[in-house]
């Protein structure tokens, strides 16, 4: 026969549970925070020339990007890029899925495939853009429909 009310005294159960199960002398009195979640920057931008925050081209750049809704944290900026480096080490350096090179030309990261302005160009994983000069399409309405085609296309837009 089983009985329908169990009952366990209090000495029962100390001795079952010597132990607390939680110490309140553990507990840290620094405030937790939480850590700011990694996001990868997966989109690279190079520029030949130097721009900063404040130059006219640095805000048409922010521009571009807030249309590709992405922002300045959002990605990595190489500026002021004039030395020969290969592809596969500037990839590696950023991981980056998307390259965007205003200025440059494939030859310039040692590309081994050639194409032209505005071409959605996948290489190795990697989508690669190259447009001319941003001071040259900042005020060229045709050049920038080109370069925001090209985006459109390379985010799916």
């Amino acid at each position: 026969m089983v009985d329908e009310n169990p009952f366990i005294d209090l000495n029962t159960i100390k001795t079952l549970y010597a132990r607390s199960l939680y110490s309140i002398d553990s507990y840290d009195t620094e405030p937790v925070t939480k850590p700011a979640p990694a996001t990868p920057k997966k989109v690279l931008v190079m520029v030949r020339e130097h721009i900063q925050s404040g130059d006219p081209q640095y805000e048409f750049l922010q521009g571009i990007l807030g249309a590709c809704r992405l922002s300045m944290a959002d990605i990595n900026l190489v500026t002021s890029f004039r030395q020969q480096e290969d592809y596969r080490q500037v990839v590696r350096q950023y991981e980056a899925f998307v390259v965007i090179m205003f200025g440059l030309e494939a030859a310039d990261l040692r590309l081994p495939v050639f194409f032209p302005h505005y071409q959605v160009q996948n290489h190795d994983g990697v989508v690669y853009i190259s447009s001319p000069d941003l001071a040259v399409i900042e005020n060229d309405k045709p050049e920038k429909q080109k370069l925001w085609q090209s985006l459109k296309k390379a985010f799916s837009l």
